[in-house]
Protein backbone atom coordinates (compact mmCIF):
# COMPACT_ATOMS: atom_id res chain seq x y z
CA UNK A 1 0.00 0.00 0.00
CA UNK A 2 2.94 2.54 0.90
CA UNK A 3 4.38 1.50 -2.29
CA UNK A 4 0.71 2.87 -4.36
CA UNK A 5 1.10 6.27 -2.14
CA UNK A 6 4.69 6.70 -3.57
CA UNK A 7 3.62 5.78 -7.02
CA UNK A 8 0.78 8.48 -7.24
CA UNK A 9 2.62 11.11 -6.40
CA UNK A 10 5.54 10.17 -8.93
CA UNK A 11 3.02 9.94 -11.23
CA UNK A 12 1.96 13.21 -10.34
CA UNK A 13 5.34 14.52 -11.11
CA UNK A 14 6.13 12.75 -14.10
CA UNK A 15 2.87 11.81 -15.66
CA UNK A 16 2.28 14.43 -18.10
CA UNK A 17 5.46 13.96 -20.12
CA UNK A 18 4.27 12.82 -24.01
CA UNK A 19 5.28 14.71 -27.09
CA UNK A 20 6.31 18.52 -26.90
CA UNK A 21 6.82 20.22 -29.74
CA UNK A 22 8.14 23.60 -28.59
CA UNK A 23 10.62 24.57 -25.88
CA UNK A 24 10.25 27.79 -23.83
CA UNK A 25 12.34 29.86 -21.84
CA UNK A 26 12.57 27.96 -18.39
CA UNK A 27 14.80 30.44 -16.65
CA UNK A 28 11.62 32.17 -16.39
CA UNK A 29 9.86 29.51 -14.84
CA UNK A 30 12.20 27.29 -12.57
CA UNK A 31 11.68 28.79 -9.50
CA UNK A 32 8.22 29.35 -9.66
CA UNK A 33 8.22 25.71 -10.72
CA UNK A 34 10.71 24.49 -8.15
CA UNK A 35 8.42 26.50 -5.38
CA UNK A 36 4.89 25.34 -6.38
CA UNK A 37 6.55 21.74 -6.46
CA UNK A 38 7.92 22.28 -2.87
CA UNK A 39 3.90 23.43 -1.47
CA UNK A 40 2.71 20.32 -3.27
CA UNK A 41 5.34 18.06 -1.41
CA UNK A 42 4.79 20.11 2.14
CA UNK A 43 0.92 19.19 1.46
CA UNK A 44 1.55 15.60 0.78
CA UNK A 45 3.65 15.71 4.31
CA UNK A 46 1.43 17.29 5.83
CA UNK A 47 -1.73 14.92 4.70
CA UNK A 48 -3.52 18.20 3.16
CA UNK A 49 -4.81 16.09 0.29
CA UNK A 50 -7.24 18.42 -0.97
CA UNK A 51 -4.46 20.81 -1.06
CA UNK A 52 -2.13 18.36 -2.92
CA UNK A 53 -4.75 17.02 -5.36
CA UNK A 54 -4.97 20.91 -6.63
CA UNK A 55 -1.72 20.45 -7.75
CA UNK A 56 -2.56 17.23 -9.67
CA UNK A 57 -2.12 16.92 -13.36
CA UNK A 58 -6.52 17.19 -13.95
CA UNK A 59 -6.33 13.94 -16.35
CA UNK A 60 -4.59 11.82 -13.57
CA UNK A 61 -7.62 12.97 -11.12
CA UNK A 62 -9.87 12.19 -13.21
CA UNK A 63 -8.35 8.39 -13.90
CA UNK A 64 -8.09 8.07 -9.89
CA UNK A 65 -12.13 8.79 -10.18
CA UNK A 66 -12.15 12.23 -9.41
CA UNK A 67 -10.86 14.95 -6.49
CA UNK A 68 -12.58 12.80 -3.51
CA UNK A 69 -11.78 9.49 -5.05
CA UNK A 70 -8.11 10.17 -5.01
CA UNK A 71 -8.29 12.67 -1.41
CA UNK A 72 -9.44 9.02 -0.26
CA UNK A 73 -7.13 6.69 -2.00
CA UNK A 74 -4.02 8.92 -0.26
CA UNK A 75 -5.75 8.92 2.92
CA UNK A 76 -6.31 5.06 2.53
CA UNK A 77 -2.76 5.00 1.93
CA UNK A 78 -1.48 6.89 4.10
CA UNK A 79 -3.31 5.20 7.28
CA UNK A 80 -2.07 2.11 6.03
CA UNK A 81 1.96 3.35 5.84
CA UNK A 82 0.96 4.39 9.31
CA UNK A 83 -0.46 0.61 10.64
CA UNK A 84 3.06 -0.64 8.82
CA UNK A 85 4.80 1.86 11.12
CA UNK A 86 6.28 3.93 7.90
CA UNK A 87 5.78 7.41 7.75
CA UNK A 88 7.59 10.13 5.37
CA UNK A 89 10.40 12.36 6.92
CA UNK A 90 11.22 14.93 4.59
CA UNK A 91 10.74 15.29 0.53
CA UNK A 92 12.95 17.21 -1.46
CA UNK A 93 12.46 18.76 -5.09
CA UNK A 94 14.81 18.45 -7.78
CA UNK A 95 15.50 21.08 -10.16
CA UNK A 96 12.79 21.25 -13.14
CA UNK A 97 13.82 20.01 -16.47
CA UNK A 98 13.61 22.22 -19.56
CA UNK A 99 9.85 23.57 -20.18
CA UNK A 100 8.05 22.36 -22.94
CA UNK A 101 5.06 23.78 -24.49
CA UNK A 102 2.36 21.42 -25.86
CA UNK A 103 -1.58 22.31 -26.59
CA UNK A 104 -1.08 25.33 -24.70
CA UNK A 105 0.32 23.92 -21.73
CA UNK A 106 3.57 24.25 -20.11
CA UNK A 107 5.28 20.69 -18.89
CA UNK A 108 8.57 20.16 -17.23
CA UNK A 109 9.87 17.31 -14.82
CA UNK A 110 10.79 17.43 -11.71
CA UNK A 111 12.00 14.52 -9.60
CA UNK A 112 11.34 14.84 -5.92
CA UNK A 113 13.58 13.01 -3.51
CA UNK A 114 12.02 10.83 -0.70
CA UNK A 115 13.17 10.22 2.79
CA UNK A 116 11.06 7.39 4.89
CA UNK A 117 11.05 5.77 7.78
CA UNK A 118 9.63 2.57 9.34
CA UNK A 119 10.93 1.27 12.91
CA UNK A 120 13.43 -1.07 11.47
CA UNK A 121 14.80 1.48 8.44
CA UNK A 122 15.50 4.71 7.23
CA UNK A 123 15.73 5.51 3.19
CA UNK A 124 15.82 7.60 0.63
CA UNK A 125 14.93 7.23 -2.82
Amino acid sequence: MKQLFIRIFILMIIGTCYSQNKTVDSSNYSDIIKEQAETMSQFLLKKNFKSFTQFTYPKLVEMMGGEQKMIETLEKASTQMEADGTAYLNVTIGEPSRVLSFQNEMQCIILPNFRNQSAKWKSTY
